[in-house]
């Protein structure tokens, strides 16, 4: 797996480590894999032939030329990750997807017990991969000078709004886009994917309660890229 920039591995501590075998997981603990689209792009590694016609069709139709071309070599990228841990080639792992989305695998043996959730934002994409349980990952580049104050409103519960605003403004940025993160991570893992309403999700009050149909446990994940946040969602 050459190609990609950066490895992690998290474990069920918070401590992040060199991946030695990323073709072996273990039960409860997630590989990380960052992927440095523009990094890759300018590499002129070819990842796009891999591609099934409907992605084809998907980066085609995508607005710009950037995105299309970062999300053409992204689903290239998963495919090359997926087919290392299934021992497959990339072009024939096949994946399915939930009520809201979610994607899966089928028609390979792994599908039974290989679980991942993508993220992209901007240049950057990561991949989770674990065993058997659900999980969701998101990442999200911090705002930059954007007015969040009608964002906090549409996505934070009251309790998280008092907390939000109890915060000093230089703590604030950083306090709402993890708890941003978390909140899409939970839903991502869930399978509900956006359609469930993110201020029904409290994550900054040490809880990720939230009438769920599984309860859900946030990690941080350190970020290999400044100007980013992640969260990655496991069973509790």
């Amino acid at each position: 797996m050459s190609p990609l920039r950066y490895d992690h591995l998290l474990s069920q501590t918070p401590q992040i480590a060199r991946v030695t075998n990323p073709a072996t997981l273990a039960s409860r603990i997630v590989h990380l894999w960052w992927v440095d689209l523009d990094g890759l792009a300018r590499s002129g590694r070819y990842v796009a032939g891999n591609l099934s016609s409907d992605e084809r069709l998907r980066a085609e139709r995508s607005s710009g030329g950037v995105s299309g071309s970062r999300f053409a070599l992204g689903r290239g990228c998963l495919r090359e990750i997926i087919g290392t841990y299934c021992e497959t080639h990339p072009a024939l792992v096949e994946f399915v997807y939930g009520p809201f989305g979610k994607p899966g695998l089928a028609g390979m043996s792994c599908a039974g017990w290989l679980t991942f959730n993508v993220s992209y934002a901007g240049r950057l994409m990561v991949v989770a991969v674990g065993t058997g349980d659900e999980l969701g990952i998101d990442i999200e580049p911090m705002f930059r000078h954007a007015d969040i104050a009608p964002i906090a409103d549409a996505v934070f519960s009251q309790d998280e709004l008092e907390l939000l605003d109890a915060l000093p403004a230089w703590k604030r940025e950083a306090a709402m886009v993890r708890g941003w993160t978390g909140k899409e991570a939970i839903l991502k893992a869930d399978g509900h994917g956006l359609v469930t309403n993110l201020a029904t999700i409290d994550v900054l009050n040490g809880s990720a309660d939230s009438g769920l149909r599984l309860a859900w446990q946030l990690r941080a994940v350190p970020v290999p890229v400044s100007g980013y946040v992640a969260s990655l969602a496991v069973l509790a």
